[in-house]
């Protein structure tokens, strides 16, 4: 087998039967292998993947190879045009890894340094010329997509880090930045815009409700007031004659001593009123005394507030009166 990279030192090799298993650390493996065998006739010993004394003895090989497990890393840099060739993009990648499989770098003698560097530099190829220097993060979104699955493709190694950043020549910043400023100025007033419209409709919305509150309160008074009278009414209808006796008591213009007296004064001059009346259509002969009397007696008898001494009296009166009796068997 040919010399390998720097990464890989070979030296010669002979084991006894004396001799222990070599044991690497954590970051080398060491491939075995006999000069001038076959590629696939090695055997390859990691911390992780020990092997027996008898594989070492049977392979009797001569050869053994050391290769670093370390974590390696890869920039790479490039200037590409943007899509009018008046401007420039400044690119920069780059990757951490580490060799997975050993036996595969070993036996197809792989640079991988080398190899992730051109898949960096393939990629920063395939981008000249595509992009404006306004679609910068467009760019850098296909270039890490790109990078990804570029070193996802060196399957024998670990990638375990990969980075793009991309920067772009002083007069492209200074139109990018013109721009973001415009844009930024655009935003400031849209959302000054947005503010003023969303105060406008909070206010429209608060006056909303504020004239539903006082529409509500309103409806109760009304509906208050409604009841009020119908309960005015109905009192009213309810006292009848006395209606502005009552009202003067409930207002504490009068109290009730003077309302029961007047109250009664006015019963009895209610009655006197009948009573006079029953007397003139005596007076017109239209009913006889007899009648008179029957008819007083039964109104008196109708209203239970009246004494039997203030009955007798009322009629006494109306007994005294000089009225001229016409005979006349008919009751009224």
């Amino acid at each position: 087998m040919k010399e390998h990279s720097q990464f890989i030192t070979v030296e010669n090799f002979k084991f006894s039967i004396f001799d222990s298993v070599p044991k690497p650390d954590a970051n080398i493996a060491y491939i075995l292998y006999k000069e001038g065998g076959r590629p696939e006739q090695i055997l390859v010993i990691t911390n992780q993947c020990p092997v027996l004394s008898s594989q070492i003895r049977a392979g009797k090989y001569n050869k053994k190879g050391i290769m670093s497990l370390a974590v390696r890393e890869t920039e790479a840099r490039r200037e590409v045009a943007d899509e009018t060739g008046k401007f420039k993009f400044f690119l920069y990648a780059k990757a951490a890894y580490r060799i997975r499989d050993v036996g595969y770098v070993f036996v197809h003698k792989i640079d991988i340094d080398a190899m992730v560097y051109n898949t960096l530099y393939e990629i920063f190829d395939g981008i000249h010329r595509k992009y404006s220097i306004e679609e910068q993060t467009d760019m850098e979104d296909e270039l890490k997509e790109q990078l990804r699955n570029g070193l996802n493709r060196l399957g024998y190694l670990d990638i375990l880090e990969s980075d793009i950043q991309i920067d772009v020549d002083e007069r492209a910043r200074e139109i990018i930045d013109s721009n973001l400023n415009t844009m930024a100025k655009s935003v400031v007033r849209q959302n000054e815009e947005d503010i003023a419209s969303f105060e406008i409709e909070q206010r429209k919305r608060l006056e909303k409700q504020k004239y539903e509150a006082e529409k509500e309160v309103q409806e109760k008074k009304n509906a208050l007031q409604l009841e009020k009278i119908k309960g005015f009414n109905a009192a009213k209808q309810e006292a009848g004659e006395n209606y502005g006796l009552v009202l003067a008591y409930i207002n504490g213009e009068i109290g009730s001593v003077e309302l029961d007296d007047r109250l009664q004064i006015n019963e009895k001059s209610g009655l006197m009123t009948r009573i006079e009346a029953f007397k003139q259509l005596v007076d017109l002969e239209v009913i006889s005394g007899p009648a008179l009397e029957q008819a007083a007696l039964k109104l008196l008898g109708e209203n239970a507030s009246n004494t039997e001494t203030e009955s007798k009296a009322l009629i006494g009166e109306a007994e005294n009166e000089n009225v001229i009796v016409v005979e006349d068997s008919e009751e009224y």
